[in-house]
């Protein structure tokens, strides 16, 4: 008996004819129907009742169909534990994260699929293992207590200004907190974890009247950055450095002195996971390595 004749043995046993039977396996009434009597023979028993044109299964076909269910539920579950290990879900609050975590991957078989989530769902979905890598800051890793969970250090990311030469701050080294009290100030509106860094902040300074006058999609943002005289508040990070727009004026990025402008991007995941974050830890690497090497 082999695997071969357990498949044709199943059709039958789920159409009940020999005709709908050889139709869905693709191959003639003849062969499967010697297919069975050899089955049968190697056994020392019938397998099917006839009746008319029906195949009804007896007491020792049903008998020796749990085997095979149980038989092809193995080969099932094998074949999906194997797909699934060489898929990496990852969710990232940071498209610059997500993208050093997707470039180059390692193995061929590898697929890395990215998944949009908001970053308070991000410990959770870790925990109930329905993401494998969540790649954010310690603002809400920290408030979930996850057994074995380990972290990879990706970027360093910080708030700065980009401030226009005709504005009173374009010649600072630094900008304080206190600089920004009742400063018209404008950013992106389509950042989500760059607003709620920057909402987080304002909620813990609440001796600082806060201004965000202006707010738009980056991609408009770029269309008429001239005909907004504030500057604008936004992240750099150590993955890819930002030019200043190219436009009639002259820009320039200048960072904050307060430490809570600053913040560290980890690669989070269970001690189960080590294999596929080993791999994205090589793919971190070597990102870093290409772009050291262009850098010069």
């Amino acid at each position: 008996m082999n695997s071969d004749q357990l498949i044709k043995f199943k059709a039958l046993a789920d159409h009940n004819t020999l005709t709908e039977a050889a139709e869905s396996l693709y191959i003639t009434q003849s062969a499967l129907s010697q297919s069975l009597k050899k089955l049968e023979d190697e056994l020392g028993c019938k397998l099917f009742t006839r009746q008319q044109n029906r195949l009804i299964i007896n007491a020792d076909g049903l008998k020796l169909l749990k085997y095979a269910n149980s038989i092809f539920s193995t080969i099932n579950k094998a074949e999906e534990d194997f797909k699934s290990s060489n898929i990496i879900n990852i969710a990232s609050i940071n498209v610059c994260a997500a993208f050093m975590l997707k470039t180059m991957p390692k193995e061929e078989l590898l697929n890395i699929r990215l998944k949009e989530v908001k970053e308070k769902d991000m410990p959770l979905l870790l925990a109930n293992e329905e993401i494998d890598i969540a790649a954010c800051d310690d603002y809400y890793m920290n408030q979930l207590k996850i057994p074995e969970l380990q972290k990879y250090l990706l970027c360093v990311e910080q708030l700065a200004l980009l401030v226009p030469d005709d504005h009173p701050l374009y010649d600072k080294k630094f900008i304080e907190l206190k600089d920004l009290d009742e400063l018209p100030l404008c950013t992106r509106a389509d950042i989500p974890s760059q607003l709620l860094w920057i909402h987080n902040i304002v909620d813990a300074h609440p001796e600082i009247r806060f201004r965000l006058d202006f707010m738009m999609e980056r991609y408009t943002f770029g269309y008429i950055r001239d005909e907004i005289p504030y500057p604008e508040i936004l992240s750099t990070n150590s993955i890819i450095d930002l030019d200043p727009p190219v436009t009639s004026k002259k820009y320039r990025y200048i960072r904050f002195k307060d430490s809570e402008f600053k913040r560290y991007l980890y690669m989070w995941y269970l001690e189960k996971n080590r294999r596929k974050a080993a791999i994205l830890q090589d793919n971190v690497k070597r990102f870093y390595e290409i772009k050291e090497r262009f850098a010069y």
